[in-house]
């Protein structure tokens, strides 16, 4: 693969059919006019691995719920007995080979 490209654009036909191997999302804008469709084209694969979970999700609101999704997962763990809570980490570890 040659050089890592994204094309953002309003939808166009030409674009669909000259990318169409892309992978691609689309999302709301803001312009003079109001809002307005974009559509992202990358020619690379999506990563698999991100360091900065700041922006996990699509938007704000997806950010917020996985946040409390997270502080709900956190306060369940947190109130586990400590040797079972161990047990736990330990599973989690093997399972996902961390």
């Amino acid at each position: 693969m040659g050089a890592m490209v994204a094309i953002s654009h309003c939808p166009h036909e030409l674009y669909r059919k000259s990318l169409s191997t892309w992978r691609n999302i689309s999302f709301q804008s803001q312009t003079r006019k109001g809002t307005a469709t974009e559509i992202l084209y990358m020619n690379y694969p999506e990563p698999k691995d991100i360091r900065d979970y700041r922006y996990l999700g699509v938007d704000n609101r997806e950010r917020e719920r996985i946040k409390k999704k997270f502080r709900f997962i956190t306060d369940k763990v947190e109130n586990i007995p400590p040797l079972l809570r161990s047990k736990f980490f330990k599973h989690i570890a093997d399972r996902y080979d961390i």
